[in-house]
């Protein structure tokens, strides 16, 4: 446990905080003026991506699944904030980027609206995959990737910290203890409330992290 970290912060950074800045700076390595494109922009890796992205200078779109959490998201520093809901986000995307597209996309739904990634996606550029809340996604044909010279990749934080030398701990264990960054803590249940919990993230109602009190604080 980090020495400046509460026990909130300490029992809920690691996955995220790890995963956002690896997702970032290892696993698409993103550049200053870049357009990036995160899913579920109102959790906890996607609202850290905004701001590890942003630090980087990238430009970034948020989506998410209605417009009732633009203003959670907007605490964070997005360029836009779209409802990936409509059908019709991609040409979003495509209005803010000039006709071009995200250089970048961040998805951890999957789901059969996954292909509509394709759309948004400039060419030369990369779409990763971090996790499918909402299923697995279609089988994409290689010739759907040649038009746009489009890559895809999936991302698991295991295999890109074996490389990356620990760097993921030194600049997020800063960051999130001088406020540069921020994971927020929405929701604090009792495990007595788990089932409570669980429904309320399968109803996708959770924002941020959310933590379950085992006992006191020390």
């Amino acid at each position: 446990m980090p020495p400046d970290f509460d026990w909130k912060l300490a029992s809920c950074f690691s996955t995220c905080a790890y995963s956002a800045w690896l997702l970032v700076h290892s696993a698409a390595r993103v550049k200053a003026d870049q357009w990036v494109v995160v899913h579920s922009a109102a959790g906890a890796v996607g609202s850290l991506v905004i701001q590890i992205a942003k630090s980087a200078g990238a430009q970034v779109i948020g989506l998410v699944g209605g417009e009732h959490k633009f203003e959670f998201v907007e605490q964070f520093g997005p360029d836009a904030v779209i409802d990936y809901l409509r059908d019709d986000w991609p040409d979003g995307v495509k209005a803010l980027t000039g006709g071009r597209g995200a250089d970048v996309i961040f998805d951890g739904n999957a789901g059969d609206r996954a292909p509509m990634n394709l759309d948004a996606i400039a060419p030369l550029g990369h779409i990763i995959y971090l996790g499918a809340s909402a299923g697995q996604a279609p089988l994409v044909p290689p010739s759907m990737l040649i038009g746009k010279s489009c890559s895809m990749s999936g991302f698991v934080q295991y295999f890109h910290q074996a490389i990356s030398g620990g760097a993921e701990m030194a600049a997020t264990h800063k960051a999130l203890a001088d406020d540069s960054w921020r994971i927020p803590i929405e929701r604090e249940f009792d495990l007595a409330d788990i089932a409570e919990a669980h429904r309320a993230w399968e109803a996708r109602e959770l924002l941020g992290r959310a933590v379950i009190r085992v006992g006191g604080e020390l």
